[in-house]
C-alpha cells in the first residue's frame, strides 16, 4: 500500500523511498483531517437540533465581541447547509487526507488552522477598514 501512495502522490525517488520507508498502516499517522471532520459533522449536527437563532451561536465569529478569542478559530466548524457541510468535508478527505500522509499532522494541523486564523484576522482588518472610511 505504501508503494501505492509514494508512486501516486510523489514524484521524487528519494521522496518515494523516505515515504515507503516511514509509512504505516496501523496505527494510523494521519488523524487531523479525520478529527477536524468529525469535529464539523458534530458540531453541525448539535446547530441543526438545538440552536434556534445560529446569529447568537458562540461559534459565530463576529468582531463586536473580539474579547471572545475562540471565536477566531471555531468559526470554522460551522457550515450553512448539508451541502456546505458535504462540500468541504470531500475537499479535507480528498486533498487534505493525502497531503497529511506524506507531510504528517502536525504540519498539516499547523497550516490548516493559520489558514483558519487568516481567514479571520482578514475579515476583521478588512471590516475595520470599511469602519475607518465610511
Amino acid at each position: 500500500m505504501a508503494e501505492t501512495l509514494a508512486s501516486m502522490l510523489l514524484h521524487h525517488h528519494r521522496d518515494r523511498r523516505f515515504f515507503e520507508d516511514t509509512f504505516k498502516f496501523w496505527p494510523p499517522s494521519y488523524w487531523f483531517i479525520l478529527l477536524v471532520s468529525i469535529i464539523e459533522i458534530l458540531c453541525f449536527l448539535y446547530h441543526l437540533m438545538f440552536c434556534v437563532a445560529s446569529v447568537d451561536s458562540v461559534f459565530i465569529y463576529r468582531p463586536d465581541k473580539k474579547n471572545e478569542i475562540w471565536r477566531f478559530v471555531c468559526y470554522a466548524l460551522l457550515h450553512s447547509g448539508w451541502f456546505h457541510l458535504t462540500l468541504n468535508i470531500l475537499v479535507q478527505v480528498l486533498i487534505g487526507l493525502p497531503l497529511e500522509i506524506v507531510h504528517g499532522s502536525s504540519r498539516i494541523a499547523c497550516i490548516y488552522l493559520a489558514g483558519i486564523l487568516a481567514g479571520s484576522l482578514g475579515r476583521l482588518l478588512l471590516l475595520l477598514r470599511f469602519l475607518i472610511e465610511s
